[in-house]
């Protein structure tokens, strides 16, 4: 498990440098006195920079201390970069930044030690797996049930009030609740017998150890100066362990945005940003209302959403006019899928990456039914969903990867994946019972087999970043893999679709927003009051993850069902895209003909046939052509003309397992007339 990390120790801050930087409001926030302050910080507003300058002038000053500086970030990713922030303005020490369970981890691991606790419990990372197997192999029951405890556990819930607490709370798990309870307390057992603890176990089991008779006092001290970041995300288990490592003391800085709390059904409470603030602590607050990221028609357009949905907040942009919103109501969700693509291309700027570009939408379903638009337009897609590589069923497709014998073994292994029957007899559509098909995310119910979004699609792009960097065995992949979160694993210039959830904390020159129509959005979960403002409040994260260009689509139909735009989207300064703004659509990439055209060429003919069988083949499976088999492997075949499975395997580039795999269906295309063999020896 990969935990918090550390600057190393060197030079020193430049104060000066510091504090110019800022504005009158961030510069309020990094300078203010030593004990509890709590920075509302609105989109675009700059609040990494104020944490970083903040937790930097704090050193400076000497007011603090590095080796007993804590920053609570809820990504690896956000504490990775402010790690990089602080280095970069001098702060070389041992500040620790990580999540709340890396801390509680580590704390955990140095109590165990001092215990002389010499076997620690095993630390579970994959809750639907243990459900799994309890439930053996209900997938669907499973991922239920393991949604239900993470909010549950969140809000300090066990199983015997879950009943209760979920029907109050309007939860619908997709199972009975008396059911889910049993099945809550029947896991509990299963971990203490095991003594496994999960993520969750570790901050209740922190939050124990702190409380323990003398303990409180050290602990406390050795992470006395406090910060938060994201403090509106926060749920009730990670404020009650904030709360027993702050141990009564005051020096607690945090950074939030009630306006952008979008996880309440996950067990966050935006609440306890107001009971701090409003609590005995009673913090310095400092509102930061400017947003230098985006256009005044974004930031006017995103305060909009917020104040037809009675959710406050009220921000200036920094930037001068932009470009009008556009807006475009489409019949149903696929013509809206190819209007997306025309959007991308008209919006984005000549010479600009298509990583530039951004399309968000409320369910996996929109997303996918965009990539699928995307490709048939030859334009590439890289898709970033809240979920890591395990996805919603909680199979982690890559663990098999991980025991690859040399680099052949690992690429046949991701072809099997893509297409379980890859070359072999009567193979030429993808399998329905492959591994990690079939099952859906049972929350959204919208991640079909095959789908780019699923957790075998993301496995195998996964691989090709990997091959990209020189590639290696299964060795060499496992330490690619801890050295690179595989969330940003696979790189390139490539338009990013995105859901809202995943969004947050992004920002793209140019953002797509689509499915805000009334079945989309508000979800159809979303019947409460509570509910529907935190749907609005998504929007506005959406919205504001804009810098320059901002569209909105939605769909008059939508699943055969009367849809419309949002009730959530109020009326804005906004223009439907004229003449100039859509250009024809692109045609999709022509594709291979049944038969290559007569040629001289017998080499060439053999090379057609390889190359229509490829491209049915990737079609087939979703994978790039050049994944299957790249142009040179197809070169040699040519070149060698190979006459046995035996032949095929050693060609440099295919290998064994590949040549197992493919040989039933390459070496009959070398037979067909136009080709020519060396005689059978």
């Amino acid at each position: 498990m990969t935990v918090e990390g550390s600057v190393d120790e060197g030079e020193g801050v430049d104060l000066a440098r510091l504090l110019v930087r800022l504005d009158p409001d961030q510069r309020a926030a990094v300078t203010a006195p030593p004990g509890p302050v709590a920075v509302i910080a609105g989109a675009g507003s700059g609040k990494t920079r104020v944490l970083t300058n903040r937790i930097a002038y704090r050193i400076a000053t000497k007011s603090a201390e590095p080796s007993h500086t804590v920053a609570f970030t809820f990504t690896r990713q956000a504490a990775a970069e402010l790690q990089r922030r602080l280095a970069r303005e001098g702060v070389e020490q041992s500040v620790v930044a990580g999540t709340f369970h890396s801390v509680a981890y580590r704390i955990l691991r140095r109590r165990w030690e001092d215990r002389g606790r010499h076997e620690p419990p095993t630390l579970s990372t994959n809750r639907i797996e243990v459900l799994t197997e309890q439930l053996r192999g209900d997938r669907r029951l499973a991922a239920v049930t393991a949604t239900e405890i993470e909010w549950a556990r969140a809000r300090l819930i066990g199983p015997k009030d879950y009943p209760r607490a979920a029907t109050s709370a309007g939860r619908r798990p997709g199972a009975d609740v008396e059911q889910v309870a049993k099945l809550f307390a029947d896991f509990e057992a299963y971990k203490r017998k095991r003594r496994i603890l999960d993520f969750d176990d570790l901050l209740s089991e922190c939050t124990a150890e702190i409380r323990r008779p003398g303990v409180a006092d050290a602990i406390s001290w050795w992470h006395r100066h406090l910060h938060v970041d994201e403090f509106q995300d926060i749920n009730p288990l990670q404020y009650e362990f904030l709360e027993a490592l702050r141990n009564g003391g005051d020096d607690l800085f945090i950074v939030g945005d009630p306006a952008q709390a979008i996880y309440g059904w996950n067990g966050s409470d935006s609440g306890l940003l107001d009971a701090v603030r409003n609590g005995p602590l009673r913090p310095i607050t400092i509102e930061l209302t400017t947003n230098y990221r985006s256009t005044p028609e974004v930031v006017d357009a995103g305060d909009r959403v917020l104040a037809s949905n009675r959710v406050g907040g009220v921000h200036r942009a920094d930037r001068p006019s932009g470009r009008q919103i556009i807006t475009v109501s489409c019949r149903d969700e696929a013509e809206e899928s190819r209007r997306l693509v025309v959007l991308a291309n008209e919006l984005r700027p000549p010479g600009a990456r298509w990583s530039s570009v951004a399309v968000l939408g409320r369910t996996h379903e929109i997303l996918r039914q965009a990539a699928v638009a995307f490709a048939a337009a030859g334009i590439p897609t890289r898709t970033v969903t809240r979920r890591g590589i395990a996805g919603a069923a909680g199979n982690d497709p890559l663990r098999p990867a991980r025991s690859a014998g040399d680099s052949h073994d690992l690429h046949a292994w991701a072809i099997d994946l893509a297409w379980p029957g890859a070359g072999t007899e009567g193979s030429d559509t993808v399998g329905d019972d492959g591994p990690g098909r079939g099952e859906t995310d049972p929350d959204d119910g919208s991640t079909p087999a095959g789908d780019p979004l699923d957790p075998v699609r993301r496995a195998i792009d996964t691989v090709r970043a990997f091959e990209e960097t020189g590639g290696g065995d299964g060795r060499a992949f496992a330490a690619w893999m801890d050295l690179n979160n595989v969330e940003s694993a696979v790189e390139g210039d490539a338009v990013e679709l995105v859901t809202m959830h995943a969004a947050k904390g992004r920002e793209w020159s140019t953002v797509i927003v689509a499915g805000i129509d009334s079945v989309g959005m508000p979800a159809p979960i979303a019947s409460r009051s509570a509910a529907r403002a935190e749907e609005a409040r998504l929007l506005y994260v959406a919205l504001t993850r804009a810098a320059d260009r901002l569209a909105i689509t939605w769909a008059e139909k939508r699943g055969g069902k009367k849809a419309g735009r949002s009730p959530l989207l109020p009326d804005l300064a906004l223009r439907e895209p004229d003449a100039s703004d859509v250009p024809v659509l692109l045609p999709e990439r022509p594709r291979p003909a049944a038969a290559a055209a007569p040629t001289a060429d017998p080499g060439a003919a053999v090379m057609a046939r390889l190359r229509n069988w490829r491209a049915a083949a990737a079609r087939a499976a979703g994978v790039p052509a050049a994944f299957l088999l790249d142009d040179r492997s197809l070169d040699r075949i040519v070149a060698t003309m190979p006459v046995t499975q035996d032949d095929l395997a050693a060609i440099d580039g295919i290998g064994p397992l590949l040549a197992r795999r493919f040989a039933g269906r390459i070496l009959p295309l070398l037979s067909e007339p136009g080709g020519s063999r060396p005689a059978a020896q």
